[in-house]
């Protein structure tokens, strides 16, 4: 429609065209979107709304280097601030599509743009600098007839404005098509007539140009030039009265005008606003790159954490399998009838495989036996049969220790129960210390101190025979090995036995 000039004035259907492009579509069609919604804004005379349209579709033509349509932006550009009259700012986004029309080697708009601009120069009141740009355009060659007359048109005006060669400006006029004739035409065309002594035929043209255009708007322009030649003749009145109808007219133009105006303010604010949101959206993106960035590597960081940390405990885990292959089944014979069937069947598992991983030289079987190990290390500590079986075997050797325990102690509950049992049942340390998942033996020293203070806190009736069975002496059985290894059996356990 835009090609076949019609001036569609509806943008309901243009707007869905934005929408879409604007989140699916490429930098060519997003930008056509919105210079198309920024025509119809400006056919609807909405013009600060057409103007964020066209800075929208300026960002892709600089982006795409499309000199065409970075230099169709701105001639509309220019076109809505003349509208306005805002004459400067509409000056200077001519000059930039004439300068994005000639990178584009663009002929055709680079002849209109120049004459766009004189007519710019004229309505600013700088007649010199729009004589000399159209006079540059009319040497040029191979001009479309159209525009050429036109240039004409525009070059005759400036002649008469600056009143001088009514002739020539006179000669114009009559070689141009009157179709092509604007209302201002008219009224300069009369003037350069009365200019030469021409009056009847001045007054043949104004009324021409009144009877052509019959709107407010268009006769009060003629209005204003036809007051200047009254008053050259003297006519005051009529002068007068002309002249303060196209004032009055035009006041009240001008009011609508300032209503849909866009300042430079208001433009410099839209694109401000527009940069800000991109800036916002950069920073953004900006902030979920670095934070997915900071989130992989905590992540990383976490796992090369936890892996070393299982290394460590492998690494412990081997340090204690190393004492239990030394210790040798001492625990079993020596508190013989203070473990049960299962503790045994249990323990000997564990002390058979240490000894295994440290014996094994093929370094598969030798993974394999660890392996099998953390596994039967496992189901003692989630099994609840192996320490209610050694509560029971403590109760029925050692006068119901463990629920005298419960009954006069009820502070020791839940995971230290399980540890004072091993404590009573003269389990050496090192095997409580890999039973319990003890860092070191010191701990197993803290623990035993902290359970004697709560017995006495507790001011048990049995509380001698508590402290007794936490006491610990070095085994008089074995070698000087043994010795050393230093097997933990309470004088009570001894006692019991």
């Amino acid at each position: 429609w835009d090609k076949n000039y019609v001036d569609v004035v509806e943008d309901s259907v243009i707007n869905l065209a934005v929408d879409y492009y604007s989140r699916h579509g490429s930098g060519d069609e997003r930008m056509k979107s919105w210079y198309y919604q920024g025509i119809v804004r400006k056919n609807a005379k909405r013009y600060s709304a057409a103007i964020v349209s066209f800075e929208e579709a300026e960002k892709d033509a600089v982006a795409l280097e499309d000199y065409r349509y970075l230099g169709l932006i701105n001639r509309n550009k220019a076109s809505v601030f003349n509208a306005t009259n805002n004459f400067v700012a509409s000056l200077a986004y001519s000059n930039k599509a004439l300068q994005a029309f000639e990178a584009n080697k663009d002929s055709l708009y680079i002849v209109f743009l120049k004459t766009s601009i004189a007519m710019v120069y004229f309505n600013n009141g700088q007649i010199d600098e729009s004589i000399a740009l159209l006079n540059e355009v009319r040497q040029m060659e191979d001009i479309k007839p159209i525009l050429r007359v036109q240039c004409d048109l525009g070059y005759a005006r400036a002649l008469v404005e600056k009143k001088d060669s009514f002739q020539v400006a006179v000669s114009i006029y009559r070689n141009a098509p009157h179709r092509l004739f604007d209302v201002l035409d008219y009224g300069f065309y009369a003037i350069a007539l009365h200019g030469i002594g021409q009056r009847d035929s001045a007054d043949y043209w104004l009324r021409k140009g009144y009877e052509k255009y019959r709107d407010r708007e268009a006769s009060a322009s003629l209005m204003h030039l036809h007051s200047a030649l009254a008053y050259k003749e003297g006519n005051y009145k009529a002068a007068y009265k002309m002249e303060h109808t196209a004032l009055m007219t035009q006041d009240s133009l001008t009011r609508v005008l300032l209503q849909q105006s866009l300042s430079n303010a208001q433009r410099d604010y839209y694109r401000e606003e527009a940069v800000l949101q991109e800036e916002i959206v950069k920073r953004q993106r900006a902030g979920i790159i670095y934070g997915s960035i900071i989130a992989v590597l905590l992540c990383a960081l976490l796992l090369l954490f936890g892996i070393q940390r299982k290394r460590k405990k492998e690494e412990l885990l081997k340090e204690q399998m190393a004492r239990l292959s030394m210790s040798r089944d001492s625990v079993i014979y020596d508190n013989a009838h203070l473990v049960g069937a299962l503790m045994r069947e249990k323990i000997m598992r564990l002390y058979h495989l240490s000894n295994v991983y440290f014996k094994e030289e093929n370094p598969g079987k030798k993974e394999e036996a660890f392996s099998h190990f953390k596994q039967a290390l496992r189901e003692i500590r989630t099994d609840s049969a192996f320490f209610e079986e050694m509560e029971a075997d403590l109760n029925q050797y050692c006068n119901g220790v463990m629920d005298k325990l419960k009954d006069q102690v009820p502070a020791i509950t839940g995971e230290n129960r399980k540890l004072i049992a091993l404590f009573f049942s003269g389990v050496p340390g090192e095997w409580i210390q890999v039973l319990m998942n003890k860092n070191s033996t010191g701990s197993l020293k803290t623990s035993r101190s902290r359970f004697r203070q709560t017995i006495k806190e507790a001011h048990a009736q049995e509380e001698s025979l508590f402290l007794e069975m936490l006491e610990v002496k070095k085994s008089s059985r074995g070698t000087k090995q043994r010795d050393v290894i230093a097997k933990d059996i309470s004088p009570a356990a001894a006692m019991c036995q």
